[in-house]
Parts: C-alpha cells; sequence; structure tokens
C-alpha cells in the first residue's frame, strides 16, 4: 500500500512537472498536503510558467478571508493585459472553513467555466476532500497531494542539498541527520544551511556538527524524558519538561507525544516477541533507525506492566485537564514525578 501511495505522488508530481515544462495547463490546481516546502515549490513554479515571464500585473494573490467569490469570479473574467493568461493564487483561505459556505459553494459553481485565458490555483494544507470545491477541483482540474516523500526519496533529496552546497554526508550520519530533524522539508532546508555555515570549508557533515549546531525534534526530547522517567531520575525529566516549555510547547501537546510514545514501547514491546527489529520497525512504520536506536533502548527500562500503568497514567492526566480538574502544566509535572517514582 505504501509503495502504491509513493508511486502515486511521484507521478502526480512528474505529470505537473510535464504540464509546466509543456505549457499545458489546467484551469485550476490545488496544491494540498503537509509538506509546505513542495506547496510552495511548485505554487512558485506553477505560477511562473503561467505567466511565462510576462507582467506581473496579470498575476493575484488572495489569502485569509479579505476578498468573495464575487471578486475571483470578476478577476477571472477579466482578460490578461498583453499575455495569454493571468493567474489567480487562492492560498489558506477561509472557503474552506466553516465560514466558507456560500461564497465557496458560488465559486465550485464556477470552475467548469473558468476561461481559458486564466488559471486558478488553490494552496492549502487540509482541505476537506467532501465539499463541493473540492469534488469540482478534482473533476475538472488537477490534485498534486505533497505529502512527506519516502524515507529514500528524503534521504536522497537531503543528501543532494548537501552536495549543491559543496559537502558530503556519510549514508548513516544522513539518517542520523533526519531522525534528528525530522522530515518536514522547510526544516530540512533550514538545518542544511545552518551546518554547512557552521562546517565552512571542510566538506564532510558529521554527527558532531548535527549534534552542536543542529535544533532537536521535538520528539527526541520527549523521548529523553521518558528515558529520564524509566530511569527514575526525575530532576532529569522535570528539566527536560522544563526546556520543552521554554520552546513554547503547550503542556497538552507534550502530554500528546507522552501518550503515543508510551502507546509505541508497548507496540514495539508485542511485536518484537515474534519478529526480528527491522520487521517489527516497519510494521509500526517506524524509521528503523529511530526504532533501532531510540524505541529499543528505551524498552530496558520498562516491563510491560510498567508500560501499562504509565499509559493509563497520560489518559487520566489528559481527562483531568480537559475536565478543569487540574491545570495542564500541573496535570504533566504530577505525571512525570509519579512516574518516575513508580516505573518498575
Amino acid at each position: 500500500m505504501a509503495k502504491k501511495q509513493e508511486s502515486g505522488l511521484r507521478e502526480a508530481q512528474e505529470e505537473l512537472n510535464r504540464q509546466i515544462k509543456e505549457q499545458a495547463f489546467q484551469r485550476v490546481y490545488l496544491l494540498c498536503g503537509e509538506q509546505a516546502y513542495l506547496r510552495t515549490q511548485n505554487r512558485d513554479k506553477l505560477r511562473e510558467a503561467v505567466l511565462a515571464g510576462g507582467d506581473k500585473m496579470n498575476a493575484a494573490y488572495y489569502t485569509g478571508d479579505g476578498f468573495t467569490a464575487h471578486d475571483v469570479i470578476g478577476l477571472a473574467e477579466t482578460m490578461p493585459f498583453f499575455a495569454e493568461r493571468r493567474v489567480i493564487v487562492l492560498e489558506n483561505t477561509f472557503l474552506w472553513g466553516n465560514r466558507g459556505g456560500s461564497e465557496a459553494e458560488h465559486l465550485a459553481e464556477y470552475i467548469k467555466d473558468i476561461p481559458e485565458t486564466t488559471v486558478l490555483i488553490f494552496v492549502e494544507e487540509k482541505p476537506k476532500g467532501t465539499t463541493k470545491l473540492y469534488k469540482q477541483i478534482k473533476k475538472y482540474g488537477f490534485i498534486l497531494n505533497c505529502e512527506t516523500p519516502s524515507d529514500r526519496d528524503m534521504a536522497a533529496w537531503t543528501a543532494g542539498r548537501f552536495r549543491r552546497e559543496g559537502h558530503r554526508i556519510a549514508p548513516q550520519t544522513l539518517a542520523f541527520f533526519l531522525s534528528y530533524v525530522g522530515t518536514d522539508m522547510l526544516t530540512v532546508e533550514n538545518e542544511v544551511r545552518k551546518l554547512v555555515s557552521y562546517a565552512g570549508e571542510r566538506e564532510e557533515i558529521t554527527k558532531e556538527d548535527i549534534l552542536t549546531i543542529s535544533s532537536p525534534l521535538v520528539r527526541d526530547q520527549i523521548f529523553d524524558m521518558i528515558s529520564a522517567i524509566g530511569e527514575k531520575n526525575p530532576d532529569r525529566a522535570m528539566k527536560i519538561y522544563m526546556d520543552l516549555l521554554k520552546l513554547q510547547t503547550p503542556p497538552p501537546v507534550i502530554l500528546s507525544l507522552m501518550t503515543r510514545q508510551y502507546g509505541q514501547l508497548l507496540q514495539a514491546q508485542e511485536l518484537l516477541r515474534s519478529h526480528p527489529e527491522r520487521e517489527a520497525a516497519q510494521l509500526m512504520g517506524a524509521n528503523p533507525w529511530v526504532f533501532s536506536h531510540r524505541i529499543c533502548p528505551m524498552l530496558r527500562y520498562y516491563q510491560e506492566e510498567s508500560l501499562v500503568q504509565a499509559l493509563d497514567a497520560c489518559i487520566q492526566a489528559g481527562m483531568d485537564f480537559r475536565s478543569g480538574k487540574a491545570d495542564p502544566q500541573i496535570a504533566v509535572e504530577r505525571l512525570i514525578a509519579a512516574n518516575s517514582q513508580n516505573t518498575a
């Protein structure tokens, strides 16, 4: 299933690239998905290709809610200024939310009538696939889902970014880098720039460079906090928690990540009883490096009973602050203290 999805995403990107190269444009596009880097990159490529180097007077941009469907349609019906086409970008707009209502409906009805001289580009991270607007775009236009590339493609893309800057990184170091900073492509791009700047004329990027310069995932700090809890080290666990608060990570988010991590540990423990490590990681859908170097080492601190207790305590803490029985920050602090003392 994952390979089929990966293939579909690659084919969609290749199709969009073909349309841009051949100037064979649809009347309407939707660029969506979790990767802001890919949404922005494809938005700009498509916009510039439609304009074909022409006057920027033929480009319009709408965001938020400071416009109406009538504004968009009126502009779409206007002939471009000394050019073949005009382009209208609608990014992160109210049309996909509860307030879209009749405005979104009106624009959805218009999509089938967009003139050949206009291209509409919608850019939205999580559009609702059940809306009429989405269905009309799918029927009359083109949708590109900008999801995270496969591990292999992500590694190749990242290595390419280092090469472009005149640096190299070993495969094992690259795997550590991606597990450390995550797979958000905007973040990766930024961290690559930081590393090549730090390395200077030295070509090889090392693990020590990453640990010195790169910003770790909040997820990894949760790993460290849960390891500290498992080691019965409440002082270290609480310090990591306070560091997360300084990074403006909301306590409910921290609790959610803790709950997820304890659940993963339980799942890993169960899978490892009957599967080798790599196969267990695959069944969990986890990065093999993260599974081997982060998840598995934590299991030595926990028995099944203690994991179940920790997971139950997380769920109870969530119920307490959602019902108003406890302040979220205090609820998580109590959870850390209790699990640090009671972990088997």
